[in-house]
């Protein structure tokens, strides 16, 4: 008789049978019963039972096992989704030890999907959960609910002194299926809290109402599966505790993580039924630019406000659309932007939208971790319009009869230069308008070379201060100067109607009116 490799290998590794004895694998061979699958976990009690064990992978810690809980008491439990047959441990040393079916040919086929450690692991959290509630003062039972997937899609405990459902949910449902659930145990229990097996859409979904969202794991320890919960936020590391260090209390569970986040005010304890925050799509970066709206008028509320962020009125860019009026959506932490300059938007940039609410839409916004400040050329570029920042010197065109230049403000006035810039300014204005009845325009460098000091070194509200001062005292009938000093493109100043409003004068209804 020759033998194979593999055959040999069995026959010098025992198992234990059922009842007690060390025999060789070669008894399944014989019975032409060999089971190839490596069932890691069992019931012990009885074919329905719900106490679960792990068998040992090392041959050493199998013998600790057997005189632990005998050899005789493994089942292919029905709530693992087995057969119910029983099940025997195989002793291997440089094999994987694990359960194997007995090796009877009237035995019907299994159809258990299942056999790794996390394939128990509903009934690993159905035990420890139990236990957990039960030293808080909390007389609940596990009741497993299956979705399709296996016999413990999710396990529920009924907190009736708090009216507390508490779900562990380990497969996650679609979408729509779990809205309608959340919606159907909120009317039934009053507060749902839901921990999740995974960081999916669901997750996502939970983390958008309240701020967090609570996840479950198991992790092998010896012959059971540790329970442990993480508190996932947006953007961060989720981190993990055991369970037996969080608490249960009348509004849910509670994690060290989350009663820090508590503390910082970043998240909502109102469960799942408020408006989840806008959902997010990942714009190009460095491709959409901002300003700043003047007149637009702030936002009381939006279901666009998140916490430690605000939203800003303006005018946005993005590359190769026109021009929209939307909200930003910044940071606190970051500078407000200026009606002074044009921004770039920079860091995470994401489109906001919100859920659609019947009869009214949905809303959207921009939003940004962080700003960038364009220079003259790049603000020309965007096709926003010419703000108080415009070319930088080395960009501006030559001089022109009919045109007056500015630059970017480099830094702020000097004590006193005010009312010399003013004086000069006049002087200058008076000069080049041929006693402000030659409707001439003038070049506003002249303007500060007069006054000793360069108007492009002054700032937009310097430059408004000036050309107030140049008018001052009003003359009744008479033209302003002000209106003179126009753009590089013979446009008037985006500010002049700030000017006149300062002067007491109406801002002129159209450019014909103000060329007049």
């Amino acid at each position: 008789m020759v033998l194979s490799m593999d055959a040999c290998q069995n026959l010098s590794h025992p198992f234990v049978s059922r009842d007690g004895r060390l025999t060789s694998s070669s008894e399944d061979a014989e019975l032409g019963q060999i089971d190839t699958r490596l069932i890691q976990t069992a019931v012990i009690g009885g074919r329905d039972s719900d106490q679960p064990v792990i068998l040992p992978e090392q041959p050493h810690n199998l013998d600790e096992f057997i005189r632990q809980f005998g050899s005789d008491d493994f089942w292919c439990g029905t709530l693992l989704g087995g057969c119910g047959e029983p099940l025997r441990p195989k002793r291997y040393v440089t094999r994987v030890c694990h359960f194997a079916h007995e090796a009877d040919p009237a035995r019907g086929e299994c159809h258990r999907t299942s056999h790794s450690a996390d394939g128990a692991d509903h009934l690993f959290v159905k035990t420890h959960v139990t236990r957990w509630l039960a030293g808080q003062g909390y007389a609940a039972q596990g009741e497993l609910r299956s979705f399709g997937h296996c016999h413990g899609d999710a396990v529920d405990f009924r907190l009736r002194r708090t009216r507390t459902h508490l779900r562990f949910e380990l497969h996650s449902e679609d979408y729509r299926s779990w809205r309608k659930a959340a919606d159907s145990l909120g009317a039934k229990e009053g507060h749902i809290e839901w921990v999740l097996g995974r960081d999916d859409a669901l997750a996502r979904d939970m983390m958008a109402r309240r701020g967090y969202a609570l996840l479950v794991r198991c992790e092998t320890e010896g012959n059971d599966r540790r329970v442990f919960i993480g508190t996932a936020t947006d953007g961060k590391k989720t981190p993990w505790v055991p369970l037996e260090h969080c608490r249960m209390t009348e509004s849910g569970l509670v994690t060290p993580a989350l009663e820090e986040l508590r503390a910082e005010g970043v998240i909502r304890d109102d469960g799942i039924g408020r408006e989840p925050f806008p959902g997010s799509v990942v714009l190009p970066r460095g491709q959409v630019v901002f300003a700043v709206d003047t007149e637009a008028a702030p936002l009381a509320s939006s279901p666009l406000a998140m916490p430690g962020r605000r939203l800003i009125p303006g005018f946005v860019k993005p590359a190769g659309s026109r021009i929209v009026r939307a909200h930003l959506s910044l940071p606190d932490t970051v500078p407000p932007p200026t009606d002074q300059y044009a921004y770039q938007l920079a860091g995470s940039v994401r489109l906001l939208v919100t859920d659609v609410v019947e009869g009214g839409g949905s809303s959207w916004a921009v939003r940004a971790d962080a700003l960038v400040r364009l220079n003259g050329l790049e603000v020309e570029r965007t096709g926003l319009w010419r703000p108080s920042v415009a070319l930088d010197e080395k960009y501006v065109p030559a001089a022109r009869a009919s045109s007056a230049c500015e630059r970017t403000p480099l830094s702020d006035s000097a004590p006193g230069a005010e009312d010399r810039t003013g004086e000069g300014g006049r002087r200058a204005h008076e000069g080049t308008g041929g006693g402000r009845g030659e409707g001439c325009h003038d070049h506003v460098e002249r303007c500060g070379r007069e006054a000793r000091q360069g108007v492009h070194d002054l700032p937009n509200p310097g430059r408004q201060e000036l050309l107030v001062e140049v008018d001052r005292p009003r003359v009744p009938d008479h033209p302003l100067l002000s209106v003179l000093v126009v753009t590089h493109l013979g446009r008037p100043l985006w500010y002049l109607g700030q000017v006149l409003s300062r002067l007491g004068a109406a801002e002129p209804a159209s450019e014909f009116a103000l060329q007049q």
